[in-house]
């Protein structure tokens, strides 16, 4: 789970809003929404009026993709900035 500056409540606030963009700015960790978890075929859009995730599209095949990929909360500049983590396996 996240790390908050903000008390849990009933209501989610938007994570693109409330979630900074460095875990840690020292060790140069990012936060990231996550919409395309690796070894899935599954593909989640996030709507960025209200930070919710829904499935934009289910692959038919037994592809899956090797990486993860999202977006940084709080670099918002007509897109937010994307990342992309490729994940090995031995």
């Amino acid at each position: 789970m996240a790390n908050l500056d903000q008390a849990p409540s009933r209501s989610m606030p938007n994570l693109l809003h409330v979630l900074p963009a460095f875990a840690d700015e020292a060790e140069l960790r990012l936060n990231t929404i996550v919409e395309l978890n690796s070894n899935t075929i599954n593909k989640y859009e996030l709507i960025t009026e209200t930070g919710h995730l829904k499935l934009d599209r289910v692959g038919y095949s037994s592809l899956a993709y090797p990486f993860a990929y999202g977006c940084i909360p709080r670099t918002w500049d007509e897109d937010f900035l994307n990342r992309m983590e490729l994940i090995l396996f031995p």
